[in-house]
């Protein structure tokens, strides 16, 4: 038979039409909860070039026995990583948690562990020699991810991969993020940072890269620019409240009919109607105020030099925040002063960019914060589309000289040259009509004169 699933399955990722191996996810710490935390989490992470798994909620029937709502998920494999990136299975590799090879061979993997651990300063030369193993701001954007979403359990739950047919560098691997949010006034991102075991969730080798890495101070200017864009686009409030409404939809109406249907010894582990709405109503909290916790302890542990709001006003064009995605205006978002912020003004098809209302004519700002409130205003003008004055004939003369037929070469001169070709058959066949009735006529005097 085959061994391959045919199909488009998860809509998150539509270029995948073949699929190895599925795996079936109860939720994990979640399945008393919301049910969609981890699927909630890597859909609000999509567009940052962070591998995940794509997610598809699913009724599960055993024997024709309704067994309940599950999430159908990608699994992570080296199959995930020929479908996704093209990976050739042979010069690839997965390691889990600390050193463990799930694919592939662990050499690489090991080098860059052997680096970062007796490496005694992150200076120039060895900051070169960490982002040639090691994708930087894939890096970032996880763990910026993991430190918002409170996410203990991803001391473990760390998946690396590589494959040498592409860059070779190691990039991060999201999953399993069903012991997320939580308490939002936590200070993990000090746990982070900690070169010494404080907590279950932060032995020194998981924190290691981190630590390493915050001692040379592009990175830091880096991660802490990066992450407070986070907290201004993806994981602001807005973005991440929106998201959640989306999967209620999705889930709302099958959980009160998983705990209807599901055979009787297992329907008291499934929650409430009530309770569901409670463990929604926690992630929507945590979204509105984690992101002010986290901002005091960004400013008490590394930057110390407090908070402004940039404010970026206009009702066309957009802007490119630190290299991110594009971010249509107006736009309002709070950045730490002292630390170095790209806002590039970028037009489109349709509009060009013009300058900046006070003045300055290039499209990239650099910002670091001299004031409580910057305010900025790019301005664009309509693209002026040239008026092209339609060509009748051409290459006549070329074509003469060459011996070939002349052609008409425009649309105009198609639609004068099919029109001609109608006149003319028109005039054809009423000829011809004319000219057999005159014939019949003619006919039937003859026969009568007879």
């Amino acid at each position: 038979g085959k061994d391959r699933f045919n199909g488009q399955i998860f809509s998150q990722k539509p270029h995948i039409e073949e699929h190895k191996q599925f795996v079936l996810r109860t939720s994990g710490n979640d399945y008393r909860g919301t049910r969609f935390k981890d699927c909630l989490n890597a859909y609000l992470i999509r567009n940052l070039g962070i591998d995940y798994m794509a997610y598809q909620p699913v009724q599960l029937f055993i024997n024709g026995q309704y067994w309940g709502l599950y999430n159908l998920r990608e699994k992570i494999n080296k199959h995930y990583l020929c479908y996704n990136h093209n990976a050739d299975f042979d010069s690839s590799s997965i390691i889990m948690g600390r050193w463990v090879r799930q694919h592939g061979s662990a050499k690489d993997y090991m080098r860059m562990y052997r680096f970062f651990e007796n490496l005694d300063t992150m200076d120039n030369s060895a900051y070169e020699k960490a982002k040639s193993m090691l994708d930087i701001r894939n890096y970032i954007n996880y763990r910026a991810v993991q430190i918002f979403l409170n996410n203990s359990d991803s001391r473990g739950n760390i998946r690396y991969w590589n494959s040498r047919d592409l860059d070779g560098k190691f990039r991060m691997i999201f999953y399993d993020s069903d012991h997320s949010h939580g308490k939002y006034t936590r200070k993990f991102l000090e746990a982070c940072l900690s070169d010494k075991r404080t907590h279950w969730y932060n032995p020194r080798w998981s924190t290691m890269y981190l630590v390493k890495l915050m001692e040379h101070p592009k990175f830091k200017e880096e991660f802490v620019g990066q992450l407070a864009h986070l907290l201004n686009s993806t994981l602001h409030y807005d973005t991440i409240n929106y998201a959640v409404d989306r999967f209620v939809k999705l889930y709302e109406n099958e959980l009160p009919r998983d705990r209807e249907l599901l055979p009787r010894y297992f329907r008291n582990s499934a929650i409430s109607e009530s309770n569901w709405l409670k463990k929604v109503d926690e992630i929507r909290k945590f979204a509105k105020l984690r992101s002010v916790h986290l901002r005091a302890e960004i400013d008490r542990l590394i930057t110390g030099k407090g908070t402004y709001v940039l404010k970026i006003k206009g009702d066309t064009g957009s802007v490119v925040i630190n290299g991110n995605s594009p971010i249509q205006l107006p736009f309002q978002g709070i950045y730490f002063k002292g630390v170095k912020l790209e806002v590039k003004a970028v037009g489109n098809d349709r509009l060009d960019f013009t300058g900046w209302l006070d003045g300055e004519k290039g499209s990239i700002r650099i910002l670091y914060g001299g004031s409580d409130t910057i305010t900025l205003e790019p301005k664009f003008k309509p693209v002026e589309v040239p008026v092209e004055t339609p060509q009748i004939v051409s290459q006549i003369d070329a074509d003469a000289r060459s011996g070939v037929s002349p052609k008409i070469s425009t649309k105009r001169s198609e639609e004068k040259t099919d029109g001609l070709l109608v006149y003319l058959s028109y005039v054809l066949i009423t000829s011809g009509f004319v000219l057999i009735v005159a014939y019949y006529r003619r006919r039937a005097k003859l026969s009568q004169s007879v």
